[in-house]
């Protein structure tokens, strides 16, 4: 008997496994997703130095920093959509409500940098295309290592089912 009582059965232990394996899983993720926040954040706080140091103003410092911010929550989102596909063969698979979501990001994001009203609102001012550029590249960057990581870890994945193959049925290669 494991740790339990009189008459219970062997799934005892089994489920407790599973919830083992489970919860080191679920740790994984969870660390994964964090990781990567924290480098929304690294990036974030990195524009809004770049653009302090540069000689920016309150408000372009601002509207910057909230740029690089919604981009980079943007390329989490596509990102996250598979762990094991890149982020370019998810751009190909139709999601209606993740594009909805997207492209209302993305709308609401050039209204309130272009709308007079809406920056002052927000307190922003005008960025310029140089600005803008370097705020969606930094957002973009944010995801960068856990699409390299997928690719590692999908050619891994590819790599051992070839060699179990191999290992298989040897006949066929």
């Amino acid at each position: 008997m494991f740790l339990g009582y009189k008459g219970q059965s062997s799934d005892f232990r089994k489920h407790y496994t599973t919830l083992g394996i489970s919860y080191i899983i679920h740790t994984f993720y969870l660390r994964t997703h964090y990781t990567e926040l924290l480098g929304i954040l690294i990036f974030v706080i990195g524009i809004y130095l770049y653009s302090y140091y540069k000689g920016h103003s309150e408000g372009q410092v601002r509207a910057m920093s909230f740029l690089t911010l919604i981009i980079a929550n943007i390329a989490f989102i596509i990102s996250n959509r598979s762990w094991s596909r890149s982020i370019f063969a998810l751009l190909t698979i139709r999601n209606n409500a993740a594009m909805w979501v997207i492209g209302e990001a993305i709308l609401f994001m050039v209204l309130i940098m272009q709308i007079p009203f809406l920056l002052e609102m927000f307190q922003f001012e005008s960025l310029g295309i140089a600005d803008t550029l370097i705020c969606i590249a930094a957002g973009l960057l944010t995801i960068a290592w856990f699409e390299v990581y997928k690719a590692v870890k999908f050619q891994r994945n590819k790599t051992a089912r070839i060699l179990t193959r191999k290992i298989k049925d040897p006949g066929n290669f």
